[in-house]
């Protein structure tokens, strides 16, 4: 087991399951819980049933309240808060991040900015960090299972980016390396909009055939997004790009598609709502579409549809 701490950051789903590949991967893992319950699960049982029923954890997580000291303990971080929570959560302690490798594992856009995780966090003023953006398409509870998986790390120093994917590589985990930190970050928080849209087509009973016209016509504007972003068009046919993108939209696991799926069914927000359900994180991605048409002087009309 690595003497090097890493806190990961968030107890869902996504969190729990990279914490335990990273224990898997002999890391010496820390994994912050908001919820008090949810922390006593995993440090008694091993599980995450609020998050991820059915799947027992690597009895190596080390579950934790204090964020302030597991800041401050932690080389590198792995956040997955949701990027609605996110500046709320790590804002009180921007002057701990100073110096730290952050690894961002969440995915969506700022509401009122359009800035990435990875810009948000940094405009919190935390001096000399590193940035890692994770992205691909992967299920939770896939790649705990060790399916093989396809991860996505992207960041202009090709020494941290390196580092990140060595934390996860396994002989089930393939990680995939690019500079094109911006690009991954927009494909890997549209396809979450898109996946609602799809699930809204489900809905409707509009047929496979719609389907895959669907999944071309967004393609084509993710990739209007790319360029008008001066990002590579490689980024759009990689795991982060096309693979989150189909994995997301059609298979029936993705929240966001279910999400859609629910709408196009003619139910309110609010029945997801009372559901108890993750939130979707399209649906805060959705708010953030006009400032990201702004910032990149752009119309990305099936995503605002």
């Amino acid at each position: 087991m690595s003497t090097e701490h890493i806190l990961v950051v968030g107890e869902g789903a996504w969190g729990s399951a990279l914490a335990s590949i990273l224990c898997h991967n002999q890391r010496s893992v820390m994994l912050w819980c908001q919820r008090p319950d949810v922390a006593d699960e995993i440090a008694s049982n091993n599980t995450n049933t609020r998050y991820l029923p059915g799947v027992p954890l690597d009895n190596r997580i080390i579950p934790v309240a204090d964020l302030s000291s597991a800041i401050a303990a932690s080389s590198t971080l792995v956040v997955t808060t949701p990027v609605l929570y996110l500046r709320a959560t790590l804002a009180p302690h921007a002057d701990l991040l100073t110096g730290k490798t952050i690894i961002m594992g969440c995915k969506g856009l700022e509401k009122e900015s359009a800035r990435t995780p990875a810009e948000l966090v940094a405009a919190l003023g935390a001096k000399d960090c590193t940035f890692v953006t994770l992205a691909g398409g992967s299920f939770a509870r896939e790649l705990i299972a060790h399916t093989p998986t396809n991860l996505v790390f992207a960041s202009s120093e090709s020494t941290i980016r390196k580092y990140a994917a060595n934390l996860f590589k396994s002989s089930t985990t393939v990680c995939d390396e690019t500079d094109d930190e911006i690009g991954v970050a927009l494909c890997a928080a549209l396809k979450n909009v898109y996946a609602i849209g799809g699930g809204v087509l489900t809905a409707l009973g509009t047929g496979e055939n719609t389907h895959a016209l669907y999944c071309v016509r967004v393609l084509r504007e993710l990739r209007q997004l790319l360029v008008a972003a001066g990002r590579s068009i490689d980024t759009l046919l990689s795991s982060a790009g096309v693979g989150d993108l189909i994995l997301t939209s059609l298979a029936l696991e993705s929240k966001n598609r279910t999400y859609g799926y629910l709408r196009g069914s003619g139910k309110p927000h609010s029945a997801w709502e009372h559901s108890g359900r993750p939130y979707p994180e399209g649906v805060n991605t959705l708010s953030a579409l006009e400032a990201l048409q702004k910032r990149y002087s752009i119309h990305l009309p099936i995503a605002q549809a």
